[in-house]
């Protein structure tokens, strides 16, 4: 995780390279998380849920199916049940994961 920028009320996390990346906006004054992928010079359309509607940052762990290791990403909650995957490295998921909570305020169930 990168934090491109952490102010009071905003906060921008990415991950990814120099090639694909992913980044998460959490602004609290517009109300709104957005999501946006971009490969190479193309943007994807943002992903966006009112900051109102999380519910919670979780950790979610994978089994990775060529190695049998265990793999870690944070996800965001909604009050819906709906999990989005937040952009991470592996050794920066706590990290994101507890980033995400205290610039939130809020908990989780994993981690």
């Amino acid at each position: 995780m990168t934090i491109i920028e952490s102010a009071g009320d905003r906060l921008v996390v990415q991950a990814g390279s120099l090639f694909s990346k992913t980044t998460l906006t959490l602004d609290k004054k517009a109300g709104r998380a957005s999501m946006e992928n971009s490969v190479l010079i193309w943007r994807g359309k943002p992903r966006e849920i009112p900051i109102g509607d999380i519910a919670g940052v979780d950790l979610l762990t994978f089994k990775d199916n060529l190695s049998g290791a265990d793999t870690h990403k944070p996800a965001l909650r909604t009050h819906a049940g709906e999990v989005i995957g937040v952009p991470s490295g592996e050794t920066d998921a706590v990290q994101t994961m507890q980033k995400l909570r205290e610039f939130l305020g809020i908990g989780g169930r994993g981690g």
